[in-house]
């Protein structure tokens, strides 16, 4: 497997512990469309773009999504979030280093379901607006995660092959559509265990980017640390 010639980054649970504030928001805003539902109940919207994400939630909680208007519920959540987000999150440890270290090395692309707005507040919380060559939002793209087509973008962008990008995700839906692009996945587990993002179709796991030997090896090609990296997903 050769070196990766691009790194690209998902935003939320990659670069930014944002799951859990998402899942509060979401909590906080069915509550307020009159539906009580608790966390454990949303953990399959994890890495879904808005609309994805209420499409899940009219399947998944049946007749009790009767209760509320979509565009209602996306604007309490949204608006809940943005109140919070600048003082409640909190980069994934070791990643700032490893963006800076690698800035004008290797191209650094970022791919999420989020709107440009919500990117460009995050980006600002953590000044990295000038630390990616490409970005890839919501409304690049017609088809969302677990469709390949962010991540054929972002490698069309740089003008190679998405199997020649090396992709950081932590949602099954990312893994799914980096892998279905043909790209090379590191997973981070900031959300899921990493036994679930290995069965999800992962190359390497991480818990976060202090996970050095990981990522020389996933920054190298190699697949060395496969079956110690499998033994650990499978008891952790």
């Amino acid at each position: 497997m050769p070196a990766p010639k691009a790194l690209i980054f998902d935003l939320d649970g990659v670069l930014i512990d944002s799951e859990p504030l998402h899942l509060r928001t979401w909590v906080e805003a069915l509550s307020q469309c009159g539906l009580q539902v608790a966390e454990d109940e949303l953990e399959g919207l994890h890495g879904r773009a808005s609309d994805e994400a209420i499409l899940w939630l009219q399947e998944h909680l049946g007749q009790r999504a009767e209760s509320f208007s979509s565009q209602e519920l996306l604007e309490h959540k949204r608006a809940r979030y943005i109140e919070l987000m600048s003082t409640e999150l909190r980069a994934v440890p070791g990643v700032d280093e490893f963006l800076r270290r690698h800035k004008g090395v290797l191209p650094l692309g970022l791919v999420t379901s989020a709107g440009l707005k919500f990117v460009g507040r995050s980006l600002k919380i953590f000044n990295w607006r000038n630390i990616f060559d490409a970005l890839i939002g919501a409304e690049h793209v017609t088809r969302a995660k677990p469709h390949p087509e962010a991540y054929q973008k972002v490698a069309a962008r740089f003008k190679i092959e998405p199997s020649e990008c090396l992709v950081f995700e932590d949602s099954e839906v990312g893994i799914e559509a980096a892998r279905t692009a043909g790209a090379m996945v590191c997973a981070v587990a900031t959300s899921l265990k990493p036994k679930v993002l290995r069965r999800a179709g992962a190359h390497w796991v991480i818990r976060d980017f202090h996970d050095a030997d990981t990522l020389k090896s996933a920054l190298g090609g190699s697949r060395r640390g496969k079956v110690a990296n499998w033994v650990h997903g499978l008891t952790h």
